[in-house]
């Protein structure tokens, strides 16, 4: 959705919202992992699940920034490359969400179009996710079991969920980019996804028809963001509810059979999934750096380069 949104597709001016389904399928999945590993060992292995994260994810985009700046390198004006050059450190270091709060970049505007490594910002977010929660997963199980550990565990995330997310809403009113590229603004996407597993965990079983109509609910709400929303809508704020809730009532129905589940285990929806953390490396700066060296770029040929 957000390759479609960058590719300038007219139907779905809304597809930056990918991110927000991204943050919160995130949280559901890390959440699950820890829990689960936290429950067959009794302990969190942190230096195991750094380590994991660091073999899935740092080759592919050390490869893909480290090649974006040696084109850019060649492409860009001095004045231009001295910009780069910080935007690739960040980039590297994952703190780029930082950086670009800190420059009042606004995302949806069109200057960010000369910047090919802003996409980064929500890997950047995403990465420090992974730094600070299993630290909380591991304070809500301590020394608890059963039933409490499970209380437990609902009260920290729904506080985190409730605390970042007007948070979110205040920062929106005092300063925009903080709001939309903060961690701590956008932690309550994370949390909506913990707290959607933690609902899956407890094994309670619906009808089928309940999951159908949730999941179709679900994947309803979220195009209709994409295809709603705009570069004109203040967002994140109330806006990102509506595609955060529809992806919760995706990942609650995705356990037991539906369509949805059905059409995820088609061969080629699969390889794209496989696929897609690398597209998401490359898609933009694919994009940006033809776009600096002609002006302008047809949406065929935006299409054809993230294709």
């Amino acid at each position: 959705m957000v390759l479609v949104f960058h590719a300038g597709f007219p139907f779905l001016k809304g597809g930056y919202i990918g991110v927000d389904v991204f943050f919160v399928i995130s949280g559901y999945l890390i959440t699950r992992l820890l829990i689960i590993e936290q429950e067959k060992h009794g302990c969190i292995k942190f230096l195991a699940f750094y380590a994991r994260r660091i073999r899935r994810l740092l080759p592919a985009a050390t490869v893909a920034l480290a090649g974006t700046a040696l084109v850019s390198f060649f492409l860009f004006s001095p004045l231009e490359q001295s910009n780069l050059i910080r935007s690739f450190f960040v980039s590297i270091l994952y703190v780029s969400n930082l950086w670009f709060a800190f420059q009042a970049t606004d995302y949806l505007g069109e200057d960010t179009n000369a910047d090919p490594f802003l996409h980064t910002w929500s890997l950047s977010v995403e990465e420090q996710f992974y730094l600070i929660w299993p630290f909380l997963i591991l304070l809500a199980t301590l020394k608890k079991t059963g039933s409490n550990q499970s209380f437990k565990l609902t009260i920290l995330i729904g506080s985190v969920f409730v605390i970042s997310f007007f948070s979110s809403l205040i920062m929106g009113g005092i300063y925009q980019p903080w709001a939309f590229f903060g961690s701590p603004f956008r932690a309550w996407e994370f949390a909506t996804g913990a707290l959607g597993f933690l609902l899956v965990h407890r094994k309670i079983h619906l009808p089928e028809p309940i999951h159908t109509l949730g999941v179709s609910v679900g994947i309803g709400a979220i195009l209709l963001a994409g295809i709603l929303y705009d570069k004109s809508t203040p967002f994140p704020g109330l806006y990102a509810l509506l595609p955060t809730a529809g992806t919760l009532l995706v990942l609650i129905g995705d356990h037991q059979k539906n369509w949805f589940v059905d059409l995820s285990q088609i061969p080629w929806i699969r390889w794209l999934g496989d696929i897609s953390y690398s597209l998401y490396l490359w898609h933009w700066p694919l994009i940006v750096i033809p776009l600096s060296l002609t002006g302008e770029l047809s949406l065929g040929e935006r299409m054809g380069l993230v294709a």
